[in-house]
């Protein structure tokens, strides 16, 4: 859905008149092309109308995503999902055959080495993981700093811990204390630090 789409449905949602909707805001006129993709609106204004309609952003976000995310990050998401579905069901042949996918199509590392952690979980072949891929891991981690705050890594830890020795396990949840205790985090990340947390105890 395009952001103007988005915007109408939100608005007919409201029960508002477009004049109502960006009262303050934008003209009329204005606006109604933007509903109907005729003019684009830009950031600033665009938030205006979200905050002063009370419209929660990450479900406007969620409208669009699907016209403006990038094919890579479309397919890296849908292999993701495949995946999640074969985890939950414990359906070992369709893990092989989706993480056998990802390998082969997806660009995004972390993914594979998640996936191929959780095949080799489901099989009871985690102690048998390749020097190489712990190495690969243990690299996504030492790559930067901020590993802390992308969700990504943080899932690779989660699916990850049963890998480590204590000393390792010690050090990356004192690192994750450490951010938590003085820097603000999105409830998503906090959320993902309560579940480490909770599985490192």
């Amino acid at each position: 859905m395009k952001i103007g789409e988005a915007l109408r449905k939100k608005r007919l949602e409201l029960g508002l008149t477009q004049q109502e909707m960006c009262e303050g805001i934008l003209s009329r006129p204005f606006y109604a092309k933007v509903e109907s993709g005729k003019n684009r609106i830009n950031a600033e204004s665009l938030f205006k109308i979200l905050f002063a309609r009370q419209i929660d952003l990450v479900k406007f976000g969620k409208l669009v995503q699907g016209t403006y995310d990038s094919a890579e990050n479309k397919a890296e998401k849908r292999y993701q999902s495949q995946m999640n579905v074969a985890v939950s069901t414990k359906d070992i042949k369709l893990m092989e055959k989706y993480c056998q996918d990802i390998i082969e199509s997806s660009n995004d590392e972390i993914l594979q080495l998640r996936a191929l952690v959780a095949l080799a979980y489901f099989k009871g072949e985690l102690g048998g993981l390749s020097k190489e891929i712990r190495v690969k891991i243990k690299e996504k981690f030492d790559e930067g700093r901020n590993w802390t705050k992308r969700p990504e890594l943080l899932g690779l830890l989660a699916n990850t811990m049963l890998l480590w020795d204590q000393d390792d396990l010690n050090y990356w949840i004192g690192d994750l204390l450490k951010k938590a205790k003085k820097e603000a985090v999105s409830d998503l990340i906090l959320e993902r630090y309560l579940r480490l947390f909770e599985n490192y105890l």
